[in-house]
Formats: C-alpha cells, structure tokens, sequence
C-alpha cells in the first residue's frame, strides 16, 4: 500500500511541465555534445599528456549533470528561489491525508525514474561526440554509464533532502554552494592532472562490471539514508514562507 500510494505521488509529480521535459531533453543533449567533445580530446591524448582545460571541463560538466539529471526543469525550480513554490507544494501536501513516509518515497521515486528517462539522452549522443567507438567496447561503455548513473542518484539524493527539508532560499544557497564545490572538485583534479571521468573509463576497463555493480550498491545505501533524513526533517521543519 505504502508503494502504491507513493507511486500516486510521483506520477503527480511527472505529470506536472512538459515544457519542463523538453527543456531537461535540451538540457541533457546540451551536456553530451560539450562533455563528448572535452572527453574526445582526452581520451586521444598519449601517454603522459595532461591537458588540464580539458580535464576541468569534462569533469565538471559531467559532474554537473548527473547530479541534476533525475530533476525536470519544470515551473516550480525555475521559481522556487523567489516564490518557494517547493515548499508551498509540500504544505499543501501534508494537508492530505498522506504519510511522510509515502511522499518521501514518492519523490525519490520521481528521482529514479527521470534519472533512467534521462540517462538515454545523455549517453548515447555522448558514446558517438566522444568518440568512444575507437577506444571502449559497448560493454564497457554501458558498464560506465552506469557506474556515473550511480553517482548522480547518490548526489542527486542530497539535492532532495536539502529541496524538501528546508525553504527555497536554503535550497537555493545549497545549490549555489554544491556548484563551487564541483568547480573546485574539477580544479583540483586538473591541478594534479587527474581525470575523475577518465578514472572512472579506468577503473571500468579493469574491473567491469564490479565498478558499476559497487557504485549501485552506493546508491541505494545512500538513498536509503538521504529518506531517511529527509523524513526526519519533514516532522520537524517550518512549511510557512
């Protein structure tokens, strides 16, 4: 029952733009062609070579993505910094016979299920810009893909709690912050000449399919603490503007 009315919710929540979708789409398509064409020249340097510009943007971009990849651009994020909407959806909400627990799961239904709607989007453009043909088998490819489809539901999993656990200026500063955050995270990648996004094709081609599976298993564990904090914070939290 509990998943059945969760699943309410989050078709409710999909339901809600389709101009949002169509700007996610663009969104995604906009990341593969950019991120393809750093990744492309990377992963055609030699030996030895270390082009730090390209490193910081594939990485960055990449990061960026997957971390936003299970949102819809909808009306309510285009907005919620000024009128917090977000949080007026979530008063109204708790005004329904509704447990925490179910829209909790909701939400994080609508999480997943844009993250593999979207994840087509991102990839497979990105498997021809790159140029992965010439260096990566299709398994291998997919092992990847999967592997970063893991990291994003685990950022993207913070990105929820802090959405429903607090107003939309608080979301707002997090989002802001979690930006500077991946800025710096690429910078001191290139600084040291470290790839995040070529480690990862790395470690992929070495280990397999434990890369993906390991980063899965991440998500879920993480998942089911960022529920977790987000239910304990729905109890407490102030739903006035």
């Amino acid at each position: 029952m509990v998943w059945k009315r969760a699943w309410w919710i989050a078709k409710y929540n999909l339901n809600q733009s389709k101009k949002g979708y169509v700007l996610s789409v663009l969104f995604n398509l906009y990341f593969s062609f950019f991120i393809g064409m750093a990744l492309r020249r990377v992963l055609e340097q030699q030996p030895g070579e270390h082009e730090w510009g390209d490193y910081l943007m594939q990485d960055i971009l990449m990061l960026t993505s997957v971390s936003v990849m299970g949102f819809v651009m909808s009306k309510e994020y285009r907005n919620y910094w000024n009128s917090d909407t977000i949080t007026k959806k979530l008063a109204y909400m708790r005004s329904l016979p509704i447990r925490i627990e179910e829209l909790v799961l909701g939400r994080f239904q609508t999480l997943f299920v844009c993250l593999f709607a979207f994840a087509p989007i991102l990839y497979i453009p990105l498997y021809f810009v790159a140029g992965f043909g010439s260096h990566l088998s299709i398994v291998h490819y997919v092992e990847w893909a999967i592997t970063w489809l893991g990291i994003g539901a685990s950022i993207g999993g913070m990105y929820v709690v802090t959405e429903m656990g607090w107003s939309g200026k608080h979301y707002f500063w997090f989002c802001m912050a979690s930006m500077i955050g991946i800025v710096l995270l690429g910078v001191m990648g290139a600084v040291i000449g470290v790839s995040y996004v070529k480690a990862t094709i790395e470690l992929v081609e070495d280990y397999g399919v434990l890369i993906p599976a390991l980063s899965l298993i991440a998500a879920l564990l993480l998942t089911r603490l960022w529920m977790k904090l987000t239910e304990r914070r729905l109890r407490t939290r102030d739903y006035a503007r």
